[in-house]
């Protein structure tokens, strides 16, 4: 369709061109002859056309496109499905169920998804995912179909491992949980979690907690007994009815031997016959430490931030912790392996002086009541050049930091913290493990950074308050403390520690678990401590109880290397990290322990699905419903597909031949002027 402006500018133009010629051939010539009506024609053509050029006509058209409307199909992947009275054939006859539906593919835009610990497109259903994580699934789903009415299909046995709890999901989607798994209700005893601390001091006595549940209606007594070796080092009877579900045990072990300690927790009673065994008995590991690093914090005043330290290095027991007002401080410093200095001011001048003498390590936070001024005076590695004007600074993650290794915890997703805004100079070797943000913008001044001034003395600087605020964020991105308090246990060992650098690092769990993501890290530096991407760093470890061995290879990474122990059965392992053709070499010991979470759910959890299907106004299914269920979904007239308008325009005239027949018939009616001898 041409629009009806553009038609009377063609109309206009054709006029013009007329015009135009008719003054030039028949008005000014005095004389005219037949050649006259020839050469009008020419250039009213020539001028028409050269109109039509600028006025690029175009026409439009409209077609209209069917969308439809979209459907996700999730299927669980993980080991538990087929725990349970399901089998891989069975679960597949579903997939092909739906794929054969045609009336389904004729209404819908089906999309097949399977997950476990993370989700993706299926590809093929395996059965071997070793954790689950529902909540992680639906969310990800949700955010693809953020904008549109997509049902959703979901095959599991609503056991999730990880993650958030999935019952309490609310989207635009309505979600149809199918319920995989026997929905028996079993009685059953299981030790649900063990929390206990990576280390121990030697000769003190570490705290265990054991959180024990009970599925079932008859009164039950068990033991619970906890084992190293052949040895028992605690039991305590727990009683369970309906009313007494579960039971939390505290107690004590006494840590007299250095190295590590692998102990078994058993939930045991002879009045009842379990399905499932395997959730009854769990492992875990301590190592008892003999020495521990000494670090005191120093403040003026008390504030969140520095409660917040004094919980992380009291989790860790490799390290010991004090607090002093440091308008009472009168100790020695000498005794202390890291002193951390809470803002300083003017009443921190004899601490600074005995720092400098002793060249002692230390950990500086600043902020909004630093006194500049007297810092700046009183150390001689870096400077601030700062006034009053307060500012929030976001972090953002320098991947090059080379003193240990870490990760991203997603720090440009946390909090700001506050401090004086100023320029900050370093005089000193430093490496930059936080870069500043100021409102969005990335900047090259330093938030937290660590300071080696002479290969000796040790220094780190933070120019922030109100980290609490991260480690908040840290737990409700991971529902844990562990990776944040890990991070700055790492920073605080390696600022306590007077070891020189190595132009070797490792970094790796002492205990792990079969059932997690398991990798050992190292990060090898050339003479100049640069990383070095080309070096070829491997892994050799030994079972020590099979001497079974294997030789693994490091990956690269941007600024460390890493290896995966996905292969690696559980066991006990003494390893050696190597460079090729290098001398640098590191030892140690890890243990997997064997625990596959998934095969601690022996019924499906039919009530988190049912909450879950009232939370998106969906309902459950059973495996022997689903046919009636995409009858249904095919018949809801209030899922349809729309049409979309589609309006393209296309150009009436193609410029390129326009202009070629634009200097042909003005060359033409040049060379007949001149024929005619009329130029």
């Amino acid at each position: 369709m041409i629009d009806t402006s553009t038609i009377f500018y063609i109309i206009l133009a054709f006029v013009i061109a007329i015009a135009v010629s008719f003054l030039l051939y028949f008005l000014k010539e005095k004389k005219t002859d037949k050649s006259n009506f020839l050469l009008f024609g020419l250039r009213t053509l020539s001028v028409y056309l050269l109109l039509l050029l600028f006025i690029n006509p175009v026409i439009t058209r409209k077609t209209y496109e069917t969308i439809k409307p979209k459907l996700a199909i999730l299927f669980d992947n993980s080991s538990s499905v087929l725990s349970t009275k399901h089998n891989k054939e069975e679960i597949q006859q579903f997939f092909e169920t739906i794929e054969n539906k045609d009336e389904l593919k004729e209404k819908f835009n089906v999309d097949f998804y399977e997950f476990s610990e993370d989700i993706s497109v299926l590809d093929s259903l395996h059965f071997n995912g070793k954790q689950t994580d529902i909540s992680k699934a639906l969310q990800k789903v949700s955010k693809v179909y953020k904008n549109e009415k997509a049902p959703i299909i979901l095959f599991s046995d609503g056991n999730s491992t990880k993650g958030n709890d999935y019952a309490y999901f609310q989207g635009k989607q309505t979600i149809y949980p199918i319920i995989l798994g026997d929905t028996i209700s079993y009685a059953d005893l299981k030790i649900n979690q063990i929390n206990v601390n990576r280390y121990a001091a030697l000769d003190n006595n570490f705290p265990v907690e054991i959180f024990t549940n009970y599925d079932g209606e008859k009164p039950v007594k068990a033991k619970l007994i906890v084992k190293e070796g052949n040895k028992t080092v605690f039991t305590e009877d727990v009683n369970f009815d309906k009313n007494t579900k579960s039971e939390t045990v505290n107690f004590y072990i006494k840590a007299d031997k250095k190295g590590f300690h692998r102990y078994n927790a058993s939930l045991i009673s002879s009045d009842l016959k379990e399905e499932n065994m395997q959730n009854n008995h769990v492992n875990f590991v301590v190592e008892v430490v003999e020495e521990q690093s000494k670090i005191l914090i120093l403040s003026n005043f008390v504030h969140p931030d520095v409660g917040m330290f004094k919980k992380i290095v009291a989790n860790d027991k490799k390290q010991s912790v004090s607090f002093k007002n440091i308008k009472n401080y009168k100790g020695n410093l000498a005794e202390n392996d890291l002193v951390v200095l809470y803002q300083p001011n003017r009443n921190f001048s004899k601490v600074f002086q005995q720092l400098k003498n002793t060249n002692q390590n230390y950990f500086i936070i600043t902020g909004t009541v630093t006194d500049w001024n007297f810092l700046n005076n009183a150390q001689d590695f870096f400077k601030k050049k700062s006034g009053n004007l307060v500012e929030n600074f976001t972090p953002s993650f320098n991947a090059g930091f080379m003193p240990f290794i870490t990760e991203d915890l997603g720090f440009s997703d946390f909090a700001p913290v506050r401090g004086i805004l100023g320029e900050v100079s370093i005089n000193a070797p430093a490496d930059i493990l936080l870069k500043q943000q100021v409102e969005g913008i990335e900047t090259e001044e330093p938030l937290l950074v660590t300071i080696n001034p002479n290969n000796e003395q040790k220094v780190g600087v933070l120019f922030g308050e109100d980290i609490w605020r991260w480690r908040m964020q840290s737990y409700l991105n991971s529902q844990s403390f562990t990776e944040f308090d890990t991070l700055f246990s790492k920073l605080f060992q390696y600022l306590s520690s007077t070891k020189k650098l190595d132009r070797l690092k490792i970094d790796y769990k002492q205990n792990m678990l079969s059932s997690e993501e398991n990798k050992i890290y190292a990060s090898y530096f050339d003479t100049n401590f640069n990383f070095d991407k080309r070096a070829r760093v491997w892994l050799e470890i030994q079972n020590t109880e099979t001497n079974k061995s294997f030789k693994l290879p490091f990956n690269s990474k941007e600024n460390y290397n890493e290896v995966s122990l996905e292969e690696i059965p559980a066991g006990k392992y003494a390893f050696t990290i190597s460079v090729e053709n290098e001398k640098e070499t590191k030892k140690g010991f890890f243990e997997i322990i064997d625990f596959d979470v998934e095969k601690q759910l022996v019924s499906a959890n039919v009530e988190k699905l049912n909450q879950l299907a009232a939370n998106t106004n969906g309902k459950t299914m059973y495996p022997n419903q689903l046919n009636s269920l995409l009858d249904e979904l095919i018949q809801d007239q209030k899922i349809t597909q729309t049409q979309k308008e589609i309006i393209t325009q296309e150009s009436l005239i193609s410029w390129k031949w326009l202009l070629g027949l634009l200097v042909f018939l003005l060359s033409l009616e040049w060379f007949i002027r001149k024929y005619l001898g009329k130029i």
